[in-house]
């Protein structure tokens, strides 16, 4: 019995969900574009529009709650 799954995954590769978007409506110059602006331009502007929103206006984070220590390297092995 063989079952097909319209499930984009979410594997170690990044672009399973942009091809079988393309799989399931087809490739042509549309559905390329529509790819290409969900699946990487609207995500790279809203992490910028998000991460300004969040470090400047409301100050729930800022730049080094990014950075990483080794400090305490020898606690890790």
């Amino acid at each position: 019995m063989s079952e097909h799954h319209n499930s984009a995954g979410f594997e170690l590769a990044g672009f399973v969900g942009p091809l079988k978007y393309l799989d399931l409506v087809g490739w042509n110059f549309k559905s390329i574009t529509i790819s290409i602006t969900m699946f990487i331009a609207l995500p790279a502007i809203l992490n910028i529009v998000f991460l300004k929103l969040f470090e400047k206006k409301f100050k729930w984070i800022k730049s080094d709650d990014y950075l990483v220590s080794y400090e305490n390297e020898h606690i890790l092995g």
